[in-house]
């Protein structure tokens, strides 16, 4: 939130996306809609949030 507060007219649609966030540094639903709209009020701007998660395989694997 103190980095949208520092944001300019300069950064108008500034999409800000965390990908593959560690499980420990989770956020609630609630913070999520807040940086959400906090970063559309300010520069008509997006904000995308999304936990790291392993990758699942269908495939067996051999291990000789």
């Amino acid at each position: 939130m103190n980095y949208i507060s520092t944001l300019q007219p300069t950064n108008a649609g500034l999409q800000l996306s965390i990908m593959c966030a560690d499980i420990n540094s989770n956020l609630e639903p609630h913070e999520i809609s807040n940086i959400r709209d906090a970063l559309a009020a300010k520069v008509d701007g997006k904000f995308d949030f999304v936990l790291y998660r392993e990758a699942e395989s269908n495939f067996s694997t051999d291990s000789d």
